[in-house]
């Protein structure tokens, strides 16, 4: 009765006597590896081993990280038989503590797992796992009503409604998630995404995000190495403009692309929109743009956009100060809405870094008017 273990297979072992053990306590146990050190308050074992089958009547282990309650039988070898319930929390340093209850039942082709998790929120897990060629495969369905995610500045977000499906090993699987998501000053949303992670890869098929006031689909790659590179391809659909303001009517599509990665905590974006479409108050809209985000500054680039009769071309630059440079077509004002009217042409430049501010450049004007002011010419 040697322990047996055949290539690709997990751990077999097969006794030729049988151990009981009708009640076992350890206390005080340190485990140490580098400069770690774990330290277990106490453990407690009662069970029997005859042979291959294995029967734990109780399992107990108590530390300062958190608390293991467990029973179980089984086989180690064959089939691997397994019926399982373990029950456990965990305290983490600056983090809200976790427990939850997991039940398997069934043998390595096929075990029906079962896990809720009861704090800091509930997760609902049920699904198949599967030992082959000494993988460990899963098929996992998690269900949620309710979790909330900190976001800082004392903000969070809803995830409600959700459900995510993982189908897979460790090394590679596939995702189906859908969940509400809600959080202060932006209407509710909805978000689906399929896609699948291999290695440090993440293949985004289809992510989607919509409300009534608009929706985006995507597809790209993230990369979950260093720097968590990305590239993808976006399309908004039928935007709702009255969100910038309520004076403002119609829908704005946009489809484009963005690339960037995460240094040190910090992004660094570039967004290309290569087309803008819509109407905005009635009146047709086109455009494009190319915008860039690093070191906390946003710069726009050879934007062009163009509402009915009215055509503004310019490049911008925001953050610690303000810079715009424009060339302004503006013949018909009162298509943009804002309550202007009149008509507007030229070029203007401004720099400005909150504590002054320069103005240059030339502008023509005729019947310009905005609520009670107005000029017949300029």
């Amino acid at each position: 009765g040697a322990p047996k273990t055949e290539p690709g297979e997990p751990f077999s072992l097969e006794l030729p006597i049988e151990l009981i053990v009708n009640d076992a306590t350890a206390t005080n146990i340190q485990v140490s590896s580098g400069e770690d050190r774990f330290d277990i308050e106490r453990v407690a074992l009662a069970g029997q081993l005859a042979g291959s089958d294995l029967k734990i009547t109780r399992l107990v282990a108590e530390s300062e990280l958190g608390n293991l309650a467990a029973t179980a039988s089984g086989r180690l070898s064959d089939r691997y038989d397994a019926d399982a319930s373990v029950t456990w929390n965990l305290r983490l340093p600056d983090q809200p503590a976790m427990s939850g209850r997991l039940r398997v039942r069934g043998n390595a082709a096929e075990y029906d797992v079962n896990h809720e998790l009861r704090a800091p929120y509930s997760i609902l897990t049920d699904g198949k796992l599967s030992l082959s060629g000494g993988n460990l495969e899963f098929e996992l369905t998690n269900s949620w009503r309710s979790i909330d995610i900190a976001a800082g500045d004392d903000r969070s977000i809803n995830l409600g409604d959700g459900n995510l499906r993982l189908v897979g090993d460790i090394d590679a699987f596939s995702y189906e998630i859908r969940s509400n998501l809600r959080t202060a000053d932006v209407p509710p949303l909805v978000v689906t995404s399929v896609g699948t992670l291999v290695a440090d890869s993440l293949a985004i098929d289809a992510l989607s995000v919509w409300s009534d006031h608009g929706r985006l689909s995507a597809s790209g790659q993230i990369s979950t190495a260093d720097e968590f590179p990305w590239e993808l391809a976006f399309d908004l659909a039928d935007l709702d403009p009255s969100l910038a303001d309520a004076r403002l009517g119609g829908s704005v599509d946009a489809r484009g692309t963005s690339r960037g990665r995460i240094t040190d905590g910090r992004p660094v974006a570039i967004v290309e929109i290569d087309d803008l479409a819509g109407a905005l108050n009635g009146f047709k809209v086109d455009g494009s743009a190319d915008l860039a985000y690093a070191d906390n500054r946003l710069k726009i680039e050879n934007a062009i956009i163009e509402v009915g009769d009215n055509v503004a071309r310019f490049n911008a630059g925001f953050g610690t100060d303000l810079q715009l440079d424009a060339a302004l077509e503006l013949a018909e004002l009162a298509q943009l809405g804002f309550d202007l009217s009149g008509s507007l042409n030229g070029n203007i430049r401004a720099a400005t870094n909150f504590e002054a501010l320069e103005i240059e450049g030339t502008l023509s004007g005729a019947n310009v008017a905005w609520r009670d002011y107005s000029a017949a010419q300029l």
